[in-house]
């Protein structure tokens, strides 16, 4: 016995399979991927399982900047303005600032809110400057590194010293307090949203207020802001900078000779 025809579908027919196509359920969305451990992502610039940005075994190269540097001389108007109350603090321009000239009022309110970070709170200038370096490390910035290693060094800090923290090991130029600052310092420049409730309870347990840790993410803030400018708009290096640059945290293994 043969078997029968198969009858066409009627229009009727297609239409509801099509409406039992749109009811089957949706696939469920793909896992989320698990993110990599804290201590594979900030346990120390340069440490194991840090993906690295650009060859550690030369600085960077400063001799031309992206953008034209204003000449402190030549500089007019509100511009001058700014050039001469950072002179007034440092003795000269730094070329962070000649390149920021073509927003006189945004160099200004930089300016201003670098003395607050340096003047307001409770942190010492020593460990602020600590801090800053450890940031602009983890962004980076060789300029704002050498920078702050130069003003640790009034504090009497190495050069050994200064690496040592860019390394991710404790301070022996700080006690466990300020040790403990830094390393959250860390944490907050590599990656804010890494922080979590347990890193703040542990920096209270030794002792550092609400308002001291604000102080401290602000501080990490405001270095992140400047690391950013000068990486990105490749300002040169002052030249008192420059002897800092042949050796570490700046230069690493078998190329330092060369």
């Amino acid at each position: 016995m043969g078997t029968p025809p198969r009858r066409a579908a009627s229009g009727h027919h297609l239409l509801r399979r099509r409406r039992l196509r749109r009811l089957r359920p949706l696939r469920p969305p793909p896992p989320r991927p698990r993110r990599r451990p804290l201590r594979r992502l900030v346990g120390g610039v340069g440490g194991e399982g840090r993906t690295p940005h650009r060859d550690r075994t030369r600085p960077q190269e400063r001799t031309v900047t992206r953008v034209p540097l204003q000449d402190p001389a030549e500089a007019t108007g509100r511009t001058k303005e700014v050039f001469d109350r950072v002179a007034g603090y440092y003795g000269m321009v730094p070329t962070l600032q000649q390149a920021l000239a073509p927003l006189p009022e945004t160099t200004n309110a930089l300016w201003d809110l670098s003395l607050a970070t340096m003047q307001e709170g409770t942190l010492g200038e020593e460990l602020k400057r600590a801090i800053f370096v450890v940031t602009a490390a983890a962004g980076e910035c060789d300029y704002c590194t050498a920078a702050h290693m130069l003003a640790l060094f009034r504090f009497g800090w190495s050069v050994e010293d200064c690496t040592a923290i860019v390394d991710g090991a404790a301070s022996e130029r700080l006690d466990a307090k300020g040790n403990a600052a830094v390393e959250f310092a860390r944490v907050v420049a590599a990656r804010p949203a890494a922080v979590t409730d347990e890193m703040v309870a542990a920096l209270r347990e030794v002792g550092w207020t609400d308002a001291e840790i604000v102080e401290i993410v602000t501080t990490v803030a405001l270095l992140k802001y400047t690391s950013t400018v000068a990486t990105a708009l490749a300002v040169p290096f002052e030249k008192v900078m420059e002897p800092l640059l042949e050796g570490p945290p700046f230069r690493r293994g078998p190329r330092a000779t060369e």
